[in-house]
C-alpha cells in the first residue's frame, strides 16, 4: 500500500511492472516439456489503468498457451469492472476456478449470472435469485466454490474450524528437537541458538486431523 498522496506513483511504478509481467509472459518459449509458471495478482485494479488492463487482458487470454497459471484475488469484480469490463470478461472466459465468499448485492449478481443454475421449480430467474442471496449470506468460513474446468456446478463449501488447543496438544507430542524447529512456544530463537540436528522420522506421529472440528 502506498504512502497517502502517493497514489500517482503507485500507478507510475505499476505501468511499468506491469508492462514488463505482460511482456515476460507473452515472449516466454513455452513447450509442452517447459515448466509451468504462476502469476498472482492481488487486488491489481489498484494500480491498473484502463491502457494497462487491456495488455493484462490480452496476457490472460494466452497464458495457458505459455504455460502459464494467474491467481487473481479482489474484493469484487465491480472494482475490476470499474477500470476496464473487458478485464472481468477475460477473466471469466479463461478462469478454471472461482472462489467467491461473501459479496455485495452488486458483485453477487455479478458472480450469479456467469454461475449456471438448476431451477427445482423450473423457474431459472428464482434458481437464481437464490443464488444471488445465497452469496450474500455466506458465513465467515463459506464459500461458493465452482470447478469450472471439470464442469462442475458450483458447490458450497464450508472450511474446518481449527481447535487451538488440540493443536498445542499435538504439538507437544512431538520430539523436542521438532519443536526447537517449529518453534512450539511462539519465541523466535536467538541468532547464537544451535541449530538442531537433522530429526529423523517419527515411526507414529500423532494424527494431525483431530485438529479440526467439524
Amino acid at each position: 500500500n502506498p504512502p497517502a498522496g502517493a497514489d500517482r506513483a503507485q500507478r507510475f511504478w505499476a505501468g511499468a511492472v506491469t508492462g514488463r509481467m505482460v511482456r515476460g509472459v507473452l515472449s516466454r518459449d513455452a513447450t509442452l516439456e517447459s515448466p509451468r509458471g504462476l502469476l498472482v495478482l492481488e487486488e491489481i485494479q489498484d494500480g491498473l489503468s484502463s491502457k494497462q488492463a487491456h495488455q493484462l487482458s490480452r496476457a490472460i487470454a494466452l497464458m495457458g498457451f505459455k504455460q502459464v497459471f494467474c491467481a487473481v484475488s479482489h474484493q469484487g469484480p465491480s472494482q475490476l469492472a470499474a477500470v476496464d469490463p473487458n478485464l472481468v470478461r477475460a477473466l471469466r472466459t479463461n478462469v478454471g476456478v472461482e472462489l467467491c465468499f461473501r459479496a455485495a448485492r452488486e458483485d453477487a449478481r455479478v458472480i450469479a449470472d456467469a454461475m449456471p443454475t438448476r431451477p427445482s421449480d423450473g423457474s431459472a430467474g428464482a434458481a437464481r435469485a437464490d443464488l444471488v442471496r445465497e452469496l450474500m449470506q455466506l458465513e465467515q468460513r463459506e464459500c461458493v466454490l465452482w470447478l469450472r474446468a471439470l464442469g462442475l456446478a458450483p458447490q458450497r463449501v464450508r472450511s474446518p474450524r481449527l481447535n487451538l488447543d488440540a493443536l498445542r496438544s499435538k504439538g507437544a507430542g512431538f520430539a523436542d528437537q521438532v519443536q526447537a524447529r517449529l518453534h512450539v512456544s511462539g519465541s523466535p530463537p536467538s541468532p547464537s541458538a544451535a541449530v538442531p540436528e537433522p530429526v529423523r522420522a517419527d515411526p507414529d506421529p500423532p494424527d494431525l486431523m483431530s485438529i479440526f472440528d467439524d
